[in-house]
This record gives C-alpha cells, structure tokens and sequence, in this order.
C-alpha cells in the first residue's frame, strides 16, 4: 500500500478556512501551546500523547520528518479572512496498535485539534473535509481517525466524513474507536 503523496500540500483553501505548514518560529509554536495546554482540548488526547513542553510541542507537529518523507502532516487552520489560528488538522502515517502483544499494521491518521473557542462551528468538519479531498488528489488510498468513545461531538464528524466504524482498540493507555474510509 502506497503512503507517499503525490500532490504537494496543503490543502486547498475553503470558503472559510486556509492551511499552511506549521513553522519553527516562536508564534507557531506559541499556537500550539495556546492549544494543547487547554485542559478541555487535552481531555480527549491520550496521556502518551499529551505533550509537556513547547520542545515536545515542536518535535511533533514541526520537525518530524512527515513532511519530507511523506508529503503531509498536520497544517495549521486559519481563517482565511482574517489569518486567525483555529487549530490543526492533517494527516500522519502510523504504526496502529491491533493487540496486547505489539503488533501494529501501518496507515494513515487523520487528525485534527481545533481552539476550544472555535468548537460548534463547523470548523473540524470543513478542515477535514479538506484535507480528505487533499488526500484523494494525493493518490492515498485509506485513512483512519480515531477517538475516545466519550467523545461525541468527533464522533460526529467523523461520521459526517463517510468513516465508517473499524473497531476498539489501544490508543496510547486508553481505547478509543477506530474508523476507516476507502478514498
């Protein structure tokens, strides 16, 4: 299975939204922390996943080598109008947990952490939508979301993306609900 994208990224621009690599400069970083150190944003963020520091915040959302070698990863969400940070959303290839016992089996991730300020908007389903369109210009063949059972406002947009149910399974120390989409 092919993991590599062959269109350039990011997305194209919404009607609302716009999309851009996130930079190693001290406001990107910055938005980052802004975004991950709300509590209400990290609840529904597994704890090996939460990050500490803004080295931790860096390391993985700029420097890994996701862009490089894959062609994607997460962007930054602005509103196109106004150029304001909304939060992240893209793509990530991972190494999927199936069992207890370490197996994993590859794929592609669609993530997305939005301002808790932004939530109610629309805003997720509009970057997600996106970036999927994104990703089936790119010549990716599936992806996978995941999320906490609890978490039924991303359920929802998942859901409204044509995911369709995979199964539970680890998540860092949690589980959480896996889907799937065929592009």
């Amino acid at each position: 299975m092919n993991f590599t994208a062959t269109l350039p990224g990011p997305p194209t621009a919404t009607n609302r939204l716009a999309f851009r690599l996130l930079k190693n400069t001290d406001s990107d970083r910055l938005i980052l922390f802004r975004l991950y150190a709300d509590p209400e944003v990290r609840r529904f963020i597994p704890p090996s996943f939460r990050l500490g520091s803004v080295a931790d915040l860096y390391a993985r959302f700029v420097s890994e080598p996701q862009y490089e070698e894959f062609g994607y990863g997460r962007w930054l969400v602005t509103e196109r109008a106004t150029g304001v940070p909304l939060g992240t959303c893209g793509l990530k290839y991972m190494e999927f947990a199936i069992d207890d016992l370490g197996g994993t089996t590859p794929g592609i991730d669609l993530g997305y952490g939005f301002f808790r300020s932004t939530w109610g908007n629309g805003y997720a389903t509009e970057a997600c939508q996106a970036v999927m369109d994104w990703a089936r210009q790119a010549g990716l063949p599936v992806l996978i979301a995941r999320c906490l059972p609890e978490h039924i406002a991303s359920i929802r947009v998942i859901e409204k993306m044509g995911f369709s149910y995979w199964r539970v399974g680890p998540d860092g120390e949690q589980l959480a609900n896996f889907y799937r989409i065929e592009l």
